[in-house]
């Protein structure tokens, strides 16, 4: 959304685009359910989602539409990304290493 003068639009990189599909395919299948049996490949679902953290990372912080109105928001958001992130890697190096 190009909200101000200085916003920035999001322009979807590598695997971005299809991640966000992906998870919100998924998002859909579960919040409309319909009874069957589920089962998800969870090698590639660290990649995803950290795409998708690539995405709301630059919505919070690049797209120029975010304003902090508290400092410790802004920080506690930059906390929790960091250490999603880094749960994230370990849970795909484990997934490679089988």
């Amino acid at each position: 959304m190009i909200m101000y003068a200085f916003s920035q639009k999001f322009i979807p990189k590598g695997t971005q685009g299809n991640s966000i599909k992906f998870l919100n395919r998924l998002r859909n299948e579960y919040v409309h359910f319909t009874p069957r049996v589920w089962a998800l490949e969870l090698e590639g679902l660290p990649k995803t989602l950290l795409d998708c953290q690539d995405i709301a990372e630059f919505l919070a912080r690049q797209s120029g539409n975010v304003f902090w109105k508290e400092e410790n928001l802004k920080k506690r958001f930059g906390t929790a990304l960091g250490l999603s992130r880094s749960i994230l890697l370990k849970l795909k190096e484990k997934y490679k290493s089988g």
